[in-house]
């Protein structure tokens, strides 16, 4: 073997030394977990096969953390290896990440579930795990593209209501909705995703267009308790149950809408109606918002790092935390 590898040029050699190098690398890592600059770590926040994230950790001491939601209009078929390109360039950035899955329609999810378990794991980064990671302690945003846009605005919104839907013992500082579907009466109407609202809720609603609906939809027809699922799960419905803050709320809430104009998947309405009723709310109610639209770009530049809709996101970031 001596022969053969002095026989090779010496490019060759150094090539096949760095080859092996990489090897070495790779399998370093998926035993330790342990990225130059960063450390990963599978974390379960509860007792579902799907109560799961990575908590990624910057070799400095992080000024924040952002819990990351990942999208797919709450479909199974997809999970938070949508938002490991983000998560990289955050803790790049000397923030903590907490890129997290839950359970969606197809497995086990919907209405309730999927909003018990984005509370479970936002609740997660105050317990005593989460105190031996050093991460406990931290000011939080959240970050959710697409339907995990509606699901991290959804979680922002519940401290400022009268009665929260679950009871949530972390508050964000900051929501980032990515392209959010923010407004499900509207994107039921408009059968956004091919009846996503409709799975999600698990029901269709009364007195609304059914676009999209199957026969047996129709027939079937509502659940006795399709109202109060729409307006337990929809942030544009929740803002009407917003409370003037209590002394407990002494850090005020930042909602920020980013939206790309050219998104054929969410269209931006979604945003700007929500935007509009955030305005005749906020401040007073403990709560602000902001709307940014991007030009020349859609719905999934918002997952790729060198994006001008994800500079806005980290614009916001570096702001607020």
């Amino acid at each position: 073997m001596a022969h053969v590898w002095h026989a090779w040029p010496a490019g060759t050699r150094f090539r096949r030394f760095l080859a092996c190098m990489y090897i070495l690398l790779a399998l370093l890592l998926s035993l330790f977990g342990t990225w130059p600059g960063f450390t990963v770590q599978e974390v379960r926040y509860g007792p579902e096969r799907l109560h799961t994230g990575d908590l990624l950790r910057p070799s400095c001491d992080p000024r924040g953390v952002v819990m990351l939601i990942h999208g797919g209009f709450w479909k199974s078929a997809f999970d938070r290896r949508l938002m490991v390109d983000l998560a990289k360039d955050l803790v790049d950035r000397g923030l903590a990440v907490w890129n997290v899955d839950y359970r969606s329609v197809g497995d086990g999810g919907g209405y309730p579930e999927t909003l018990e378990d984005v509370t479970r794991a936002l609740n997660w980064l105050r317990s005593s795990e989460a105190s031996e990671l050093q991460v406990n302690q931290l000011p939080v945003a959240v970050v959710g593209h697409s339907a995990g846009g509606h699901l991290a605005t959804w979680l922002g919104l519940q401290r400022l209501l009268d009665e929260e839907v679950f009871k949530q013992e972390v508050h964000p500082r900051v929501v980032i909705s990515q392209a959010g579907v923010l407004d499900l009466l509207g994107a039921y109407d408009a059968d956004l995703g091919n009846g996503a609202v409709r799975d999600f809720l698990g029901t269709t609603l009364p007195k609304r267009p059914t676009m999209g609906g199957g026969l047996m939809d129709l027939l079937s027809g509502p659940k006795e308790d399709a109202e109060v699922r729409s307006a337990n799960s929809d942030p544009m419905q929740l803002l009407q149950r917003v409370q003037i803050p209590t002394v407990r709320d002494t850090d005020p809430l930042t909602v920020v809408l980013i939206h790309g104009l050219h998104d054929l998947h969410v269209p931006s309405e979604q945003s700007r109606a929500f935007h509009s009723a955030c305005v005749q709310r906020d401040e007073e109610h403990g709560f602000s918002c902001m709307l940014k639209e991007v030009p020349d770009e859609a719905h999934f530049e918002h997952l790729q790092p060198d994006s001008k809709l994800w500079a806005a996101a980290v614009d916001v970031l570096t702001t607020y935390l």
